[in-house]
């Protein structure tokens, strides 16, 4: 082998390196900090719950962005106003439906 060749060959081993340390910093967000995390979500145009509700934990901010669980993007979101709203419990069941359809999850627990 002359110098030319062993210098490609660790070229092309480091680009890949770099390449497969990219991939898993896209993969996987910095979880060190909880409200960071919810932070860049919002960010993202996800719409997501306060950070002290109850449904804000590591679980269900991965599900997020992840795409197992469903949440709306701002730019989806159209706002009308509704003389007569229904409840929370028809617009989660409806949601529950439409999710369904996309084989998604809401991460309503209907139980409670």
């Amino acid at each position: 082998m002359n110098a030319s060749t062993i210098d490609t060959t660790i070229r092309s081993q480091i680009i890949a390196q770099h390449q497969q340390s990219l991939l898993a910093a896209q993969q996987s967000p910095n979880l060190k900090n909880l409200a960071a995390f919810h932070e860049m979500l919002i960010r993202e145009q996800f719409v997501v719950p306060d950070f002290h509700s109850k449904f804000v934990n590591r679980e269900t901010l991965l599900a997020i962005y992840h795409g197992t669980i469903f949440s709306i993007k701002t730019d989806q979101l159209i706002v009308h106003n509704c003389a007569r709203p229904p409840s929370k419990l028809v617009l989660a069941t409806k949601m529950e439906k439409y999710l369904a359809a996309l084989n998604k999850k809401s991460g309503i627990n209907f139980e409670k």
